[in-house]
């Protein structure tokens, strides 16, 4: 299909597997795709990070300092936030390279520009904060049919995941002004409905890949640092 946004994919330089994987799953639809060069976190300077990273404020906002991998995250999409708004691109799709989907997305990229509703920000892929496997809820208020069973609504909670969305040019506007310092995950900016006007779709067409999904936000690493976390806490009420 000719593509009516532009799809981008983030992928590390060296996860071949990944980015042969999402160039297959693309091309079996039709989708023409540019894949974007991740930043790698663990590669970073630590003068780097502090000019872009507040450790302070990410343990005031979610307990806790993100780990490298989060921090390249962050920085990957909003590398393509300022590609949009360099480029006057008007909507853009926006992949992580550890995802499913099939035909169905192209339903919800040939619809979405027809909808006469203004948004920033549609979530194709979502879960709640609790698990990767709940989506997340949704308001039965002015739902839109997509296709099929798929229909467009607003959040009723906050939205977790990065992996499959869709941004307009106002929405990466929106987003830059709130990563000058990055603070928290990127997924409690996009999945913030205060931030942006932000709209899901349910049942979320792209899934997260759980054979590929190893290294990008790396659990394990984000792990270690909640339990570090908890130790520092342990110790300053030890002291008390």
């Amino acid at each position: 299909m000719e593509n009516e946004v532009t799809i981008f994919i983030i992928n590390l330089k060296d996860d071949i597997e990944k980015k042969e994987h999402m160039l297959d799953l693309c091309s079996n639809i039709g989708l023409k795709v540019n894949v974007i060069e991740a930043t790698d976190g663990r590669l970073l300077s630590d003068s780097f990070i502090e000019t872009v990273y507040s450790k302070t404020k990410s343990i005031e906002n979610i307990g806790r300092e993100l780990s490298r991998s989060e921090i390249g995250c962050a920085l990957s999409h909003k590398k393509i936030y300022s590609q949009i708004i360099d480029e006057n691109i008007e909507q853009a799709l926006i992949l992580e390279d550890d995802v499913e989907f099939d035909e169905s997305l192209i339903n919800v990229l040939t619809k979405i520009p027809t909808i006469e509703k203004a948004w920033d920000i549609i979530l194709l892929g979502h879960h709640t904060e609790a698990s990767r496997e709940i989506d997340t809820r949704s308001s039965c208020w002015g739902r839109i049919n997509i296709a099929n069973s798929l229909q467009l609504a607003r959040p009723c909670e906050r939205a977790y995941g990065t992996y499959g969305y869709l941004i307009s040019s106002t929405g990466a506007k929106k987003m830059l002004s709130k990563l000058d310092l990055i603070q928290k995950p990127i997924d409690h900016y996009t999945g913030d409905n205060e931030l942006s006007n932000l709209y899901i779709i349910n049942p979320p067409p792209i899934k997260i890949h759980d054979e590929l999904s190893d290294n990008f936000n790396s659990m394990e690493e984000r792990a270690k640092l909640d339990q570090k976390q908890v130790t520092l806490l342990i110790s300053k009420k030890d002291s008390l």
